[in-house]
């Protein structure tokens, strides 16, 4: 099966003649050699080993033919257990054809219904995920009304890319359709639904399955000032043969008035989720629906399921180069819960451009509560953020990155962060060090400092060469609406990319 797919990938280009090459083929190329060792996070079995990755993405496209293949290679020496595999695979297979106003997609799809709510299946590089619908795909686009429908099984990339540990493919059932019409006016209404059957039971013998319906509206011109957008679903799922039910809402407004920009979102979650099966390197489930965070700072949330949550951000431009903001951040995790979670975050930036220099900062502070009327104290934050660049003149520049974030808890406080400084070349090259800290575990054997050395070398207009030595301070990442926590590292890293 595999094979097969590989010879359609390669062989249909040549196969298509004249209009394959007058189109041509693109691509690229990421090989990463890690030398780990021991990274002192308090885990005994992830440390002293070497890995290598391969992946190679091509693709094509020839009159109404499109097509893609991706080939992922990855090799472990020394690995510390059996959750590092050694493999070689076809990744991803996509082939497409164009009919008119269809297009026909078989192989590995990505598949977001709405604004990933009901369905949000695909790739985050950041935080390690990267899934595809194994299947088929139509798409109908019309002048004012367009449609999508897709059916598969869900294809997971074997190896985490936060934990490097081997993932079996789910292999769950998922299907979805979206109906998408632009009425007069600049409205624009959607209806979508979704069905995800996972393959593996929370309770052998007992159905699993989750269907989702919703609606969205989207006003895209109120009255030249702005745009807005509402979308609602409901759900219906059964857990291990229980019947449940799940609601969600995301709302969001846009509005500029002079120079200024006001952007307001709401979001709201009611027992809601789209779980598959367990994945087999973190040992969590799949998630396959990825409502925003609505987060300020990439961190943990008490809860993904239950949430009341509101964000506000102001744009405030001064003069040509001169840009303030101020933005705010209201959650509550299981509100109905007799003891809820509550968050109020707020933050002030303020960014200067002029020439070739440019002074970026942030600070904010943000405090947690268990309960609503203040019943104790979880965390309080304060944060500072700062990116400066100062032009050195004849392409050479100086540049800083820092994050800092100053944590009181009830037990102790605690130090995370980061800044890195380095010279940069302008397009050419980068070289510069970067120092860390994190004492949110006061263990002994857990490393709280990190300084590493950093380069980047454009080799050609199309290769560059990344390297890393050293320890780098992990923490928790977060790319659309899905977080992860990043393990430390401690070692060398040679990464070179190539476009082709």
């Amino acid at each position: 099966m595999r094979s097969a797919a590989v010879a359609v990938a390669l062989f249909v280009p040549a196969l298509l003649g004249d209009g394959a090459r007058a189109q041509g083929a693109t691509g690229s190329s990421r090989t990463l050699v890690q030398a780990h060792a021991d990274n002192h996070d308090g885990v005994g079995d992830n440390d002293d080993f070497l890995f290598a990755s391969q992946r190679l993405d091509a693709s094509f496209g020839a009159d109404r033919v499109r097509g893609g293949v991706r080939v992922d290679g990855d090799l472990f020496l020394d690995q510390p257990n059996a959750g590092y595999l050694s493999e070689l695979q076809l990744e991803r297979v996509t082939l497409a054809y164009d009919v008119g106003e269809l297009t026909f997609t078989a192989g590995d799809v990505a598949a977001q219904l709405g604004n990933g709510l009901a369905l949000a299946v695909r790739s985050a590089d950041a935080v390690g995920v990267d899934l595809a619908v194994r299947g088929g795909r139509v798409d109908w686009m019309g002048e004012r009304l367009s449609a999508s429908a897709l059916v598969g099984l869900v294809n997971a990339a074997n190896v985490d890319a936060v934990t490097l540990q081997h993932v079996d493919d789910p292999h769950d059932a998922v299907a979805g359709a979206e109906l998408r019409l632009l009425a007069s006016m600049g409205v624009g209404v959607r209806l979508l639904s979704s069905l995800v059957l996972p393959k593996e039971r929370v309770l052998p013998g007992l159905f699993d399955g989750s269907g989702t319906v919703g609606a969205g509206v989207e006003l895209l011109d109120l009255a030249g000032a702005g745009r807005a957008s509402l979308e609602v679903d409901v759900q219906e799922r059964v857990l291990a043969g229980v019947p449940q039910h799940g609601a969600a809402a995301l709302g969001a407004l846009e509005l500029t008035v002079g120079e200024a920009t006001l952007l307001l979102e709401g979001l709201t979650l009611g027992s809601f989720e789209l779980k598959g099966s367990r994945n087999s390197a973190t040992g969590m489930r799949f998630s396959y629906s990825q409502p925003p965070t609505l987060d300020l700072l990439a961190q943990d949330q008490p809860s993904d399921r239950d949430l009341i949550a509101t964000r506000a951000r102001a744009d405030l431009p001064v003069g040509d180069a001169l840009l303030g903001r101020i933005e705010g951040t209201v959650r509550v995790a299981d509100p109905f819960a007799a003891v809820p979670v509550a968050q109020a975050h707020l933050a002030l930036g303020l960014e200067l451009a002029r020439g070739g220099n440019r002074f970026a900062a942030r600070v904010g502070a943000r405090t947690e509560r268990l309960g609503l009327d203040k019943l104790a104290e979880l965390r309080d934050l304060a944060h500072l953020d700062g990116d400066v660049l100062v032009d050195l003149g004849r392409g050479f520049a100086l540049h800083n990155l820092t994050a800092l974030e100053l944590w009181r808890a009830p037990e102790r406080p605690y130090v995370v962060g980061a800044t890195t400084v380095s010279l940069d070349v302008a397009g050419v090259a980068s070289v510069g060090v970067q120092a860390g800290v994190d004492t949110n575990d006061p263990s002994p054997d857990v490393r709280h400092l990190f300084l590493a050395a950093l380069a980047s070398l454009r080799l050609h207009e199309q290769l560059t060469l990344r390297l890393s030595s050293g320890s780098q301070r992990g923490g928790v990442a977060c790319m659309g609406g899905v977080c992860r926590r990043i393990p430390s590292f401690a070692g060398t890293s040679a990464e070179l990319a190539m476009s082709f």
